[in-house]
């Protein structure tokens, strides 16, 4: 595998061979089948996935050795073989022609055949067949590439032919081997028995390029075979050219009939005039007269009791003259012209200026004389070319003018005909145009004529109106498409259009090449000063004065009142239009709202215990500001002192309240919590019971008994007053203790609680 730009190897692969399948094809019709003759066929295959890239692949097989007794190639035995594909890259997706008809496995000696080979594209591309002269693979030193990509890289080797054999005479025959190029099929009449390898390909064109070529490189095996029938002719005098026998200065053919049969036989000619039903013959060996020149298919069918046989050639008529290369021309210019004999079939085409292709391309005046030859005759036709060139002349390049138009403009070239559009009395080779527009003038001899035209143009000078607005304005002005314009405007803009806001005398500047205009332009804006102010809202009372500023002589209010200023105590909407000198009228308005604050009572000053949360609330769906911060409904306070509250409203009015919280600090909660357990261990976790802080209360005090009734423990002889779990200096022991607790509740009244605790460590 090799890319197909750079022909650098890029990887191997192997291929599976199939089991071999006998073939057994041949394309004559009364033959009698020979012995000893067999050729198999293998499939090799693989199923590959491949990146062609931005360059494409190239896919080849190599193998050595062909048949040592091939006749038509040099040394066959270390001649290997070349398979090969082309992929093409993802730019250009394409799928290969192919061939699906395989040759014949035997041909017979001095038997024409035609077989088929006929290619298939599924992207439906142009198809040209021709024959081409197969490549070399592996050699007898290798007769397998090594697997080290040591392989033949493209572009690969021919074989070698061997003497009279050539790419075009590949295996000799009377007539020799020929492909159609629009066909794929191939026809020969061999002459010598012997294997011969042949070598033809078909080229795939897409939007007029080759995209993509497939070849098939097959040995013919050429043995003597016996027929029941077989028919054939040649025709003397006759040239086999490409798959034709070509015949010039002649239009009558004779043929000469070397069929076989076993038995009696007739035959039946056609010598292909389309549209003709009298172009026919069962002569054995007859002579036509052609119409013209053309191509013909003549067709011989042989019939006999046993079989039926037929055999086909093309019969190409070149018998009259064929070309013209037209009238003498005359050119103005510098030419490059093709003189075509449109002779591509001729066996030779002479020019007197040495050239022998069928069509030539020429730069010169002169006589050219082509001589086409058909082999026994020549025609002979010629043509004068001329020059009769007018001389390059220019007129000045179109004009830009600032003010009038005034130019003479002379054409610079003499002795010629001129004719301007500028006027029918405008025939000399100055004129002077005092008018814009654009102008023509041409200027001829007897055979050739050239123009030119020239523009003259004036400047487009702007022109702007004077604009008045009442308020606040967008004053757009557009210049419109004003040719190679260069803009500039008074408020910094550049191009044809801008817009202003404010007023003044403002102004345009157009520059036309090296013309420079200008204009300017006046914008009146007078401006009422008119501000109500925003919609305000009020708390219990209401007053404002309201002023539809100093600008107006007149004022109308939505109240009915005329007046420029005026006080108002009522909630609602005010309007007022204001006129001034100029006619200008400005609309503002104003919503005045009323609303009461709201009441706000926290209720009576109060008392609460130590450590004995009370809640404070406030009322709902308000906004609160409380003193200590909060911006909740409610607060919870342990503290004693000033609690205050602000409240406020939707239309932010506010109400006031505050609260004395007392605290008794000789009281406990009614309930106090008693843990069952605590920890005297001496990580500084639940140490003390019942309370990690001191009970300072004087109403309270505890005492702690052992299950026998022993008292271990009094709060009231002890300076931390909470049990340490110690008992005259040393630690208890982790069981159950009883407990005694006196002490007098936020109502005053005294309470007594008793209970067990355990030691826990």
């Amino acid at each position: 595998m090799h890319n197909a730009r750079t022909n650098q190897y890029i990887g191997d692969f192997t291929l599976t061979r199939s089991a071999p399948n006998r073939l057994d094809n041949t394309n004559y019709n009364c033959i009698v089948k020979p012995n000893g003759v067999c050729v198999d066929a293998y499939l090799y295959q693989k199923n590959m996935t491949i990146n062609p890239g931005s360059d494409g692949v190239i896919l080849s097989w190599q193998r050595c050795c062909r048949n040592n007794l091939i006749d038509n190639i040099i040394a066959p035995e270390a001649t290997g073989f070349t398979a090969w594909t082309r992929i093409p890259p993802k730019s250009t997706p394409n799928s290969s022609a192919f061939f699906t008809d395989i040759p014949p496995v035997y041909v017979c000696v001095d038997a024409p055949l035609t077989f088929p080979q006929t290619a298939i594209d599924p992207d439906g591309d142009s198809l040209v067949y021709e024959l081409f002269t197969p490549f070399l693979g592996a050699s007898t030193d290798f007769n397998r590439p090594p697997s080290n990509g040591n392989y033949a890289s493209p572009t690969f080797r021919n074989i070698r032919w061997r003497g009279q054999y050539n790419e075009v005479n590949q295996m000799g025959g009377s007539p020799k081997l020929s492909i159609n190029s629009k066909t794929g099929i191939l026809q020969v009449t061999p002459n010598r028995i012997g294997k011969f390898v042949i070598g033809y390909r078909v080229l795939e064109y897409r939007d007029g390029a080759i995209i993509s070529e497939t070849k098939r490189d097959y040995q013919l095996n050429v043995i003597q075979c016996e027929f029941d029938v077989i028919a054939n002719y040649s025709i003397p005098n006759g040239v086999a050219v490409d798959g034709a026998y070509s015949f010039e200065c002649q239009d009558t053919v004779c043929f000469i009939n070397k069929s076989y049969s076993k038995t009696p036989e007739t035959y039946k000619w056609d010598f292909g005039v389309l549209n003709s039903t009298t172009d026919t013959s069962s002569e054995i060996n007859p002579c036509f007269v052609y119409p013209g020149n053309g191509n013909y298919t003549v067709k011989l069918i042989v019939q006999s009791s046993i079989c039926k046989d037929e055999y086909e050639y093309e019969v190409r008529i070149r018998s009259k003259k064929s070309f013209e290369l037209g009238p003498d021309l005359v050119f103005c210019d510098d030419f490059n012209q093709i003189l075509d004999t449109k002779t591509p079939d001729a066996l030779s085409v002479n020019w007197n200026t040495g050239q022998t292709e069928s069509r030539i391309d020429v730069q010169d005046t002169g006589l050219y004389i082509a001589t086409v030859s058909y082999g026994n005759c020549a025609y002979t036709d010629s043509i004068q070319l001329f020059l009769d060139k007018i001389p390059d002349f220019s007129i000045p390049e179109d004009s830009l003018f600032c003010d009038e138009v005034d130019i003479v403009v002379d054409v610079g070239v003499t002795d010629l005909f001129y004719k301007w559009s500028s006027g029918p009395n405008d025939t000399s080779r100055i004129v002077r145009i005092q008018k814009a527009g654009t102008y023509n003038v041409v200027v001829r001899n007897d055979y050739c004529f050239k123009a030119d035209t020239i523009r003259l143009w004036q400047i487009t000078k702007p022109s702007l109106n004077d604009a008045f607005y009442c308020n606040d304005f967008n004053h757009f002005v557009d210049m419109g498409i004003i040719e190679e314009a260069e803009y500039l405007w008074s408020n910094g803009a550049q191009g044809a259009s801008t817009t202003f806001t404010q007023d003044g005398t403002q102004w345009v500047q157009v520059k036309q090449r090296h013309c420079v205009s200008r204009d300017s332009f006046d914008i009146t804006n007078p401006i009422i000063q008119l501000e109500l102010g925003d919609d305000k809202h009020f708390c219990d009372t209401l007053y404002a004065e309201l002023d539809g500023g100093p600008d107006g002589i007149s004022y109308k209010w939505n109240n009915g009142s005329t007046s420029r200023r005026f006080i108002t105590t009522s909630p609602g909407i005010y309007r007022v239009e204001v006129e001034d000198s100029n006619g200008c009228t400005k609309v503002d308005s104003v919503i005045l709202s009323l609303s009461q604050s709201p009441s706000l009572v926290l209720g009576d000053d109060t008392t609460i215990c130590v450590n004995s949360p009370t809640k404070i609330t406030a009322p709902s769906e308000y906004q609160y500001e409380w003193n200590n911060g909060s911006t909740e409904q409610s607060i919870t306070v342990t503290q004693g002192g000033v609690y205050s509250v602000r409240i406020i409203d939707e239309y932010d009015c506010f109400a006031e309240d505050s609260v004395l919280v007392t605290v008794d600090a000789d009281a406990l909660p009614n309930e106090l919590y008693v843990p069952n357990a605590f920890t005297p261990n001496g990580d500084n976790k639940n140490e003390l019971f019942p309370y990690s802080e001191r009970v300072k209360q004087p109403a309270y005090f505890i005492h702690i008994y052992t299950r026998w009734g022993e008292k271990i423990f009094d709060s009231q002889e002890s300076e931390i007053g909470n049990w340490d779990g110690f008992y005259k200096d040393e630690k208890v022991p982790s069981e159950v203790f009883i407990y005694y607790m006196y002490y007098r509740g936020c109502d005053g009244f005294s309470r007594t609680r008793k209970g067990t605790v355990n030691a826990l460590y």
